[in-house]
């Protein structure tokens, strides 16, 4: 037997249905991620969760989402025509959101910039200057004219701190 796309995706359907069971069995939830293959070998990457846990994407997602000012995990927003659902967020690269479109349930990975700005301010200017002031580990009134600029231009709370960093 030699190993080809097809075949491959036999076997991943196969796998994801066994590691459902398993996961069954134990509590757990499991996904099969990336495989590689030669026409001899493959390997794959196998993530699990306990039921009720969350997996690194959506931690990391929750961990950042009012610094860079995203709506909550599993809240639904409309971005252009469809309704998008936020699962979690990749640790690398342009397209770091990780949405669900709800009219076929495909999931998709946006600019954190783009779904930022579909939300829009998900806070008003003083929960805005608090969070800078958290951040920035200062309250100053000085800097009061900037951060309403910022606020006011669509700046996430992380992206005004580096701003005001570099005054």
């Amino acid at each position: 037997m030699k190993l080809s796309r097809q075949a491959m995706d036999v076997i991943a359907k196969d796998m994801a249905k066994a590691l459902a069971q398993v996961g069954e069995h134990h509590g757990m939830r499991f996904q099969l991620g990336e495989i590689s293959f030669t026409n001899q070998n493959f390997t794959a990457k196998i993530e699990g969760v306990v039921l009720g846990g969350q997996d690194a994407d959506a931690q990391r997602y929750n961990q950042e989402k009012l610094l860079m000012n995203l709506p909550p995990l599993n809240a639904a927003f409309r971005m252009g025509p469809d309704e998008y659902t936020p699962l979690g967020l990749k640790s690398r690269g342009k397209n770091r959101v990780i949405l669900k479109r709800q009219s076929d349930k495909a999931i998709v990975l946006a600019p954190i910039t783009m779904v930022a700005r579909t939300v829009g301010p998900i806070m008003d200017f003083p929960e805005y200057k608090k969070q800078v002031e958290d951040l920035f580990c200062v309250s100053d009134d000085r800097i009061e004219a900037h951060l309403r600029h910022f606020y006011e231009s669509g700046f996430t709370p992380g992206h005004a701190v580096m701003h005001l960093r570099g005054l």
